[in-house]
């Protein structure tokens, strides 16, 4: 399974809170379609409006939590970057691991991802042997993060192009004016100067 394909009850329920949201902004009185809310959830680069997107996130998120407290615990914690790290008891380590704690389901479902995200989220320096290694103790979060987050925006335009094939062959070829990057940054960013002047009256009000 690819990271950005993991689907599961909270993923559904803020996909459908979302659609609901865009429903009610247009007035639309019947479910948009799939492609709509793709549409919604797909980068402002890319054309999109930048809505969250639970199911790209969901995997890469608990990866992150997880291997910034692995190294907390096994490298430390740095209080001010003026002092040595904070070196924690390392009995505390054991809980990060699948040898001390084989039947852990988190860890065996953490680990039986991370070998996906890694490959992903590493340079194409990195030996492919060695990735899930160097992802869990070297590669800084930022360098990660970033990959993965133009990966998974990749994987989203290609989910969007199928769905839209296969809802309406015969408007494909609308598909990429309707993604156009030069009308999603003013349409955004107009909705976020109108939000700061609606602040700004209240405020004014006040």
């Amino acid at each position: 399974m690819i990271f950005t394909d993991y689907q599961g009850p909270f993923t559904l329920a803020i996909n459908e809170v979302i659609s609901n949201f865009l429903a009610d902004l247009i007035n639309h009185s019947t479910p948009l379609p799939t492609y709509a809310l793709q549409i919604a959830q797909l980068s402002i680069s890319s054309g999109g409006l930048g809505f969250y997107n639970p199911n790209t996130r969901a995997l890469p998120d608990l990866a992150n939590n997880y291997i910034t407290s692995r190294r907390h615990v096994l490298q430390g914690i740095r209080t001010h970057r003026d002092l040595p790290l904070r070196q924690l008891d390392p009995a505390l380590g054991e809980l990060f691991t699948l040898e001390s704690n084989p039947t852990s389901v988190f860890l065996q479902r953490i680990h039986s991802v991370i070998p996906n995200l890694a490959s992903h989220a590493c340079p194409p320096t990195t030996p492919r042997e060695s990735c899930s290694q160097y992802f869990l103790d070297v590669l800084s979060p930022t360098s990660y993060k970033s990959r993965l987050k133009k990966k998974a925006n990749i994987l989203h335009l290609y989910t969007l192009y199928n769905t839209f094939y296969n809802d309406n062959p015969d408007d494909i070829h609308l598909l990429p004016s309707i993604l156009s990057p030069t009308t999603s940054y003013p349409l955004v960013g107009m909705n976020r100067s109108i939000n700061t002047t609606i602040v700004s009256m209240e405020q004014n009000v006040n």
